[in-house]
């Protein structure tokens, strides 16, 4: 007599195979989630890269090197300029030298070019890690803050590199620096940076506004200037880390006291 298999022979396999088909997507884990926050189009997107071969890396190279020769910045920036959209590992070296070139306007799209490379991957870390400790560059906000951004672009989460950027948010001296740390927290999903985010929840006040010892005017004036600039990354940042969107700084506050945000590792 015949018998009828009561599943087909796939089917039979993968009842066989579930265990581990099972165990695979358990064992996979891309690390914290983040929330999806309303603030994000408010934020410059980041650009889409695609890798070139060798033969289009030395058209864009060839343009490059001619650009350099005239030492012109305007006519350097518009050659680097394709590379923050192309990666391959031969841009490295002309772009780690361009970092540090004498014109702002060629150091910060060369470091945003560098961000968008592969490869050598340590070679580009150091190179930005590099300029944002660089003395020489300590008061160019905008090539600061272009470090920064490369180098949450890069995924660098080492706490050297995460201290150092705080150091610079800490300061509160250079708007674009200051934005610039406040996304990489947020993409980072730096859960001990969101009580030092909650204070530029809201515009910086003196708490006692007739206190003979408060800062002059001039001191707040610079600080509500700096909170324009930063508030809608901080409002991201905190959503994105958290998944919460509160609208006050008490609010902030009294919420990172929580059972919930403990639990969550806010301290």
């Amino acid at each position: 007599m015949r018998t009828t298999l009561k599943y087909p022979l796939t089917a039979l396999l993968l009842l066989a195979l579930s265990p581990f088909l099972t165990a695979k997507d358990e064992e996979k884990d891309d690390g914290p989630k983040k929330h999806e926050s309303k603030w994000a189009k408010k934020l410059v997107e980041d650009p889409k890269v695609v890798e070139v071969e060798k033969d289009e890396a030395k058209k864009l190279l060839d343009a490059l090197t001619k650009a350099v020769k005239t030492k012109e910045a305007t006519k350097i920036v518009p050659a680097v300029e394709p590379l923050i959209e192309k990666s391959n590992e031969k841009f490295f070296k002309d772009l780690a030298k361009l970092a540090k070139h004498k014109n702002q306007n060629v150091r910060v799209v060369a470091l945003r070019a560098l961000g968008s490379q592969k490869e050598p991957a340590k070679k580009i870390t150091s190179t930005l890690f590099g300029i944002l400790r660089a003395k020489p560059f300590q008061h160019s906000g905008p090539t600061l803050a272009m470090a920064i951004d490369s180098l949450r672009r890069q995924k660098v989460d080492k706490k050297q590199v995460a201290d150092e950027i705080e150091s610079h948010f800490t300061k509160a001296k250079q708007p674009e620096t200051m934005k610039a740390a406040v996304r990489y927290f947020g993409d980072m999903l730096m859960k001990d940076k969101v009580k030092k985010l909650i204070p530029w929840v809201e515009q910086p006040q003196p708490a006692n506004p007739n206190s003979p010892t408060n800062p002059p005017a001039s001191y707040w004036k610079r600080m509500w200037e700096i909170w324009n600039e930063i508030k809608e990354t901080v409002w991201y940042s905190l959503e994105t880390i958290t998944g919460k969107d509160f609208k006050t700084r008490r609010e902030w506050e009294k919420w990172s006291r929580s059972t919930e945000a403990k639990r969550m590792g806010i301290d």
